[in-house]
């Protein structure tokens, strides 16, 4: 095999690439570093997870203009049984295409977020609360499911509907649903 000049120069553009991605070269100003190249990875996605999870997770409207969630399953449970709403889950995954289509054009919506305001609402992800997921048989994502404060399902919704007028007829049958059970 005849080595050339473009396949010495993508040979070494590589190495230069893969010791960039595994940080080899940078300048170690601490004492002891024990974190593999891996580490440095999973730091760097639970870092962005974390910041997901801030705005996932535990973000509260205070504007009026977004859907205002609970910051945990637990707390959302009891602001459900303390006010006598219907407790609405997004069962979600950081990977789910559908789930971000969810947070980027449906939950945004107006008319959305004036129909969120009769739940208690909250975020659960479903690979770090398997035991939630687990309780109510979600296997798909996303998964939308509206329970009484006592834990019984009112409505579910499995998958995502790319039109928010479909999400917010299903808010208010899950509403109907659970004002004709409370009767």
């Amino acid at each position: 095999m005849k080595i050339t000049k473009c396949r010495v120069a993508a040979a070494i553009g590589i190495c230069v690439a893969v010791a960039g991605l595994f940080g080899c070269g940078e300048q170690n100003t601490s004492k002891v570093s024990v974190a593999p190249p891996v580490a440095k990875i999973a730091s760097a996605t639970s870092e962005t997870k974390s910041a997901k999870a801030a705005t996932h997770d535990g973000a509260k409207s205070a504007d009026g203009k977004s859907i205002a969630w609970a910051t945990s399953f637990e707390a959302a449970r009891a602001q459900a049984k303390a006010q006598n709403k219907v407790l609405m889950i997004d069962f979600y995954t950081d990977w789910c295409g559908a789930c971000k289509m969810l947070d980027e054009k449906i939950f945004p919506n107006a008319d959305v977020v004036e129909a969120s305001r009769k739940f208690v609402n909250v975020k659960v992800n479903a690979e770090q609360r398997t035991d939630i997921a687990n309780q109510y048989g979600v296997t798909a994502f996303p998964t939308l499911i509206w329970i009484r404060a006592d834990g019984v399902p009112v409505l579910r919704q499995d998958g995502a509907s790319e039109e928010a007028s479909h999400f917010v007829t299903q808010m208010h049958s899950a509403h109907s649903r659970y004002a004709a059970l409370e009767k």
